[in-house]
């Protein structure tokens, strides 16, 4: 009990001297503060001031008052804005106080100013949230930056292109990325972008480059039949799943399922009965297929 009246207590102290009264010997400043409402609060507070600022911040924040540690904030950001401990905390707190566009903005600029994983991270979560794919692409785009051989990041900057409707960027950038480094995940990537904007031709011939230069890989062998088969190549189609088979997962159903209707088309009824027997095995044969 005794606690918590001497913590109201600074509280109240702390408060009137940061964002309420303000002593004659100290000059007030005024802010404007963007709350939970829709229109910006003003608020009259006293020059930032290190001890104090962080006094009532962390103060509040132990009597949980998470209102009033994000007014102090944003005051104490508004004025330091290049002070990234002050930044952190913001964003921490504006996350608490419903305010993940205030959050999103700070950790946006820690991330740009000190390439810092953390705040590229929790970035990305706001921004997902969200769904702010314009914002998603910058940061994915600096997470790659940080590491291009990051296949998540790659990922989630390719699909927040397609969700912006930017698929061709994609690609372009993709070419010239192969061209400095040419990893499979960079193939498949383009191969599947070919895919989305539905150019079968594009597609195969980046799948058959990918044969060419990683061999026979089972998920692009199949991809690839696929394609040879939507174009009337049964015989093209029944080859490449046979060059493939070994190789597969045993339970690799999809693949399975393609060979064996392939293979019953071109009358390969080994292969066919192989696979259908398989399938019946697992139980992911459907008599209505």
């Amino acid at each position: 009990m005794r606690r918590s009246i001497i913590i109201g207590a600074v509280c109240m102290m702390v408060s009137c001297y940061v964002i309420g009264y303000v002593p004659r010997e100290v000059a007030p400043i005024e802010i404007q503060i963007q709350s939970t409402e829709s229109k910006p609060t003003m608020l009259t507070v006293v020059p930032f001031d290190e001890p104090i600022y962080l006094l009532g911040y962390q103060t509040f924040l132990a009597n949980r008052n998470i209102r009033d540690a994000y007014f102090i904030a944003q005051a104490a950001v508004l004025q330091r804005p290049e002070d990234l401990a002050w930044r952190k905390r913001l964003a921490e707190v504006a996350s608490w106080n419903n305010q993940p566009q205030v959050a999103l903005q700070q950790w946006i600029y820690m991330a740009e100013q000190r390439k810092d994983l953390e705040a590229v991270t929790e970035a990305i979560k706001i921004a997902s949230m969200l769904h702010d794919n314009q914002v998603l692409a910058g940061l994915f785009q600096l997470k790659i930056a940080m590491d291009t051989t990051d296949a998540s990041a790659w990922k989630g900057y390719i699909l927040a292109k397609e969700n912006l409707g930017n698929p061709r960027e994609v690609i372009e950038e993709l070419k010239e990325k192969i061209k400095q480094d040419p990893k499979l995940f960079y193939f498949e990537s383009l191969a599947t972008m070919y895919q989305a904007i539905g150019e079968p031709t594009d597609e195969l011939e980046v799948r058959n480059e990918i044969a060419k230069r990683f061999g026979i890989l089972s998920a692009n062998a199949l991809a690839q039949a696929q394609l040879l088969y939507s174009q009337g190549d049964l015989q093209g189609a029944h080859h490449l799943l046979l060059a493939a088979y070994p190789n597969i997962k045993p339970d690799d159903y999809q693949f399975l399922k393609v060979l064996g209707e392939v293979s019953w088309l071109v009358q390969d009824k080994e292969h066919a009965q192989i696979a259908y027997e398989k399938l019946v095995a697992a139980g992911q044969f459907d008599q209505s297929s």
